[in-house]
């Protein structure tokens, strides 16, 4: 019986430090809700206060890219893609057909 070698990739064998230096950035930002979501308390922390508040929420989730945006993508509930560039009839017409997204001018 012979034992084989394996040959690795290179990045499997050889470690090479990175120089990196977070000197200079900011603290993590959290953001936690409890409960339900959608109404009631919730706990908003940025990591240095954390404040109590009883209201209906909807926490809403906005992926913005350019603040010259005509419209978003209504993709669930409180989740919206803008875009800059509105899409054509027959596009919003099936991605809300197929897909149950809504288009929803600014």
């Amino acid at each position: 019986m012979q034992q084989l070698e394996i040959q690795f990739f290179f990045p499997l064998t050889e470690q090479i430090p990175l120089d990196l230096d977070f000197t200079d950035c900011d603290k993590p930002k959290l953001w936690t809700f409890a409960g339900s979501g959608t109404s009631g308390d919730f706990l908003i922390s940025n990591g240095s206060s954390t404040t109590w508040s009883t209201t209906n929420v909807v926490p809403t989730f906005q992926f913005k890219s350019n603040p010259e945006s005509v419209g978003y993508w209504e993709v669930s509930e409180g989740v919206q893609f803008w875009r800059e560039i509105k899409p054509q009839w027959i596009v919003r017409t099936m991605s809300r057909v197929l897909l149950g997204w809504k288009w929803m001018d600014k």
